[in-house]
C-alpha cells in the first residue's frame, strides 16, 4: 500500500460553466523526474467546489518503497501510450479505479484516506502458472446495475505459454469478480475498450491493427510482427551477398527488436546495409516494393452473453478505439484511427468516426464521418443541445471538429490557439515529421447541457461555448505553486489522453 497527498487548489470558474457541469472530471499529470511514469498526480476538477484537488503520488517515501521492492521491475510503465485511460467510481467522494493502456495492472485510489494500491493479475484468484500480462484500459459501469463493471484481461499460462482473452463482471469494491467468457488469443493485448451494451459485450482492437504485403497478400497481426518479417529477410538478403551462412537463431541472437519500447539495435555491418535500403522501417518499406503494405480495415468483437456467439464488424480504417453511445438512438459511434505507432506514431491519413447498430445480434455500420484534414480523433463525445445530437473531436493536432450526428455531416471545425494546418500542402508528412507535442489537444469532455466544451492543452484547461463557437474561460494548471515537500505543480506536466468523471 502506497500513500498519496492531495492538495486544494481554488480556482474561479464562471459560474454558467460550473451550473452545466454535474459531475467532478479527472485528469492525469506527471512529475518531470518521474523516469518510471508510474507516480501519477490525478486532478479532479469539482465545479461545486469550484478547486482542483491534486492528488499527488511522486513522494519520496512511494519512491523509496517501489525502488527497494524485490519486484520493483513490475512497477514501471515502459511506454508513453500506458497513460491512464479510463477511471471507474467505487465509492462516491471516496475512491476510483485506474485502467492503463498495455499495463499488467490497474491502480485503486481512495482519496478521502490519501491511499494507492497497485492490483496486479493475482486479484483474479488464478493459479501461480497464470499471470496476466495486461488489462483493458477502457473500462464501464454495467449498463443496468452500476455497482458492478466490465473488463478483459489477457492470460498466460507459464508452462505452456498458451494465452486465452478473459471477461470479467467485478464488483465495484472487487470483492466480487466472476469470468463471464474466455477464448484462446494469438495476440498480445487486451481489446482497448470492453463494454457492455444490453446483452452483448463490444471489444475494440486498437494497438493489434493488422498489416498486408502488398506483394504476396500475407496479412500480418501486428507492426511488431512485420517489423520481424522484414528485418528477417533484410538479414537473409544481408548474409547471401556476404557469403555467410544464414539462419534465423543468428539473426535473433544478433539482433533486439522489442515492441513495448520499439527498441531496434542491428548488428553494426547489418544496420549500415538496413540503412542503405533506407533511413527506418517504414521508409524500407515505401523504397523496396517487396515490402510495401497496406494497413487492413480493423474490427470490432462482438460477444453475445446469452448464446456465447462472437460476431466481427470491419471498421473503416485499421485501429478503432473508443466507444461513444447516443443515449436517444442507442447507436454506436467508434473511432477509426489511421495510423500505425513505431518510434513515433506514423499516420496512413485522415481517420473516420463510424455509427455502428445493434440489428438482428450484429453491428451494422450505417455512416461514416471522416475529413481531408481530421487525423487521429484520439476522443470523440456525442452530446445533445437543444434536442439535437452532435459529436465533437479533436483532430491532431489541435482542430477542434463538429458534427451532425444525425448525417454524420461536418458542421463546422476551428483551430485552437493556432493554425497549423490550413497552409500544408501534405498534412500526412507535416504530422509524420514534425514533433507537435506541446500543440497537441485530445482530451475532451461536454458538459450535461451540451453548452460547454472541456479540453486540455499541454498546461491550459479550456471551456469552449458550443451555441458561441468561441473560449470563454482559459486557466493554466501547473502554476508554479509550491507544495510540500519543496516540489512545485510546474514540476507536472499534463499525460491525459481520456478525461474521466466521477459520480
Amino acid at each position: 500500500m502506497l500513500h498519496t497527498k492531495t492538495f486544494h487548489i481554488p480556482i474561479d470558474l464562471q459560474p454558467e460553466i460550473c451550473r452545466s457541469f454535474k459531475k467532478p472530471l479527472v485528469f492525469y499529470l506527471a512529475h518531470k523526474n518521474d523516469t518510471r511514469l508510474f507516480f501519477y498526480t490525478f486532478v479532479i476538477l469539482d465545479f461545486q467546489k469550484k478547486e482542483l484537488g491534486y492528488i499527488v503520488s511522486y513522494l519520496p517515501e512511494n519512491i523509496a518503497a517501489v525502488e527497494n521492492h524485490p519486484r520493483s521491475h513490475f512497477f514501471r510503465i515502459n511506454s508513453m501510450l500506458a497513460n491512464p485511460h479510463s477511471v471507474i467510481q467505487t465509492r462516491k467522494a471516496e475512491s476510483f479505479l485506474v485502467f492503463f493502456e498495455t499495463a499488467p495492472f490497474f491502480f485503486q485510489i481512495n482519496y478521502l484516506k490519501n491511499t494507492f494500491q497497485v492490483h496486479f493479475g493475482n486479484i483474479l484468484k488464478k493459479n501461480d502458472n497464470e499471470i496476466a500480462s495486461s488489462f483493458s484500459p477502457t473500462v464501464f459501469k454495467d449498463d443496468r446495475d452500476s455497482d458492478f463493471f466490465y473488463f478483459s484481461s489477457l492470460i498466460k499460462n507459464r508452462n505452456t505459454q498458451k494465452k486465452d482473452l478473459r471477461f470479467y463482471r467485478s464488483s465495484l469494491d472487487l470483492s466480487e469478480i466472476k469470468e463471464i467468457y474466455s477464448r484462446s488469443t494469438m495476440r498480445t493485448l487486451t481489446p482497448h475498450t470492453t463494454r457492455k451494451i444490453s446483452h452483448f459485450l463490444v471489444n475494440s482492437n486498437f494497438l493489434n491493427h493488422q498489416l498486408k504485403n502488398l506483394q504476396t497478400g500475407k496479412i500480418f497481426e501486428n507492426i511488431y510482427l512485420y517489423s520481424l518479417y522484414v528485418y528477417e529477410a533484410l538479414y537473409e538478403e544481408y548474409c547471401k551477398g556476404k557469403n555467410i551462412p544464414y539462419s534465423k537463431k543468428d539473426f535473433k541472437n544478433k539482433n533486439r527488436i522489442s515492441l513495448q519500447d520499439w527498441d531496434i539495435r542491428l548488428e553494426t555491418e547489418f544496420a549500415a546495409f538496413c540503412l542503405f535500403k533506407g533511413k527506418n522501417l517504414l521508409d524500407i518499406c515505401k523504397k523496396n516494393s517487396a515490402y510495401s503494405f497496406s494497413p487492413v480495415p480493423g474490427s470490432i468483437l462482438l460477444i453475445d452473453l446469452e448464446t456465447k456467439k462472437e460476431s466481427f464488424s470491419k471498421t473503416t480504417f485499421c485501429a478503432p478505439a473508443h466507444f461513444e453511445i447516443d443515449e436517444k438512438t442507442g447507436d454506436i459511434f467508434i473511432s477509426s484511427h489511421n495510423f500505425t505507432i513505431t518510434d513515433r506514431r506514423h499516420f496512413f491519413g485522415p481517420a473516420a468516426i463510424d455509427r455502428f447498430r445493434l440489428e438482428d445480434g450484429g453491428l451494422v455500420k450505417i455512416a461514416t464521418f471522416s475529413h481531408s484534414t481530421g487525423y487521429r480523433f484520439t476522443s470523440h463525445k456525442v452530446f445533445s443541445f437543444k434536442g439535437k445530437t452532435y459529436i465533437c473531436t479533436f483532430g491532431q493536432p489541435n482542430r477542434l471538429f463538429f458534427i451532425d450526428a444525425e448525417t454524420m455531416k461536418l458542421l463546422f471545425f476551428e483551430d485552437i490557439e493556432v493554425d497549423l494546418l490550413s497552409h500544408q500542402t501534405d498534412i500526412s508528412h507535416f504530422l509524420n515529421t514534425i514533433d507537435l507535442e506541446s500543440f497537441v489537444m485530445k482530451a475532451i469532455e461536454v458538459s450535461a447541457d451540451g453548452q460547454f466544451i472541456f479540453f486540455l492543452s499541454y498546461d491550459h484547461m479550456y471551456f469552449y461555448s458550443f451555441p458561441e463557437k468561441r473560449i470563454v474561460q482559459k486557466i493554466r494548471f501547473n502554476e508554479d505553486i509550491s507544495l510540500d515537500g519543496g516540489s512545485s505543480l510546474a514540476d507536472f506536466y499534463n499525460i491525459t489522453t481520456h478525461i474521466g468523471s466521477l459520480s
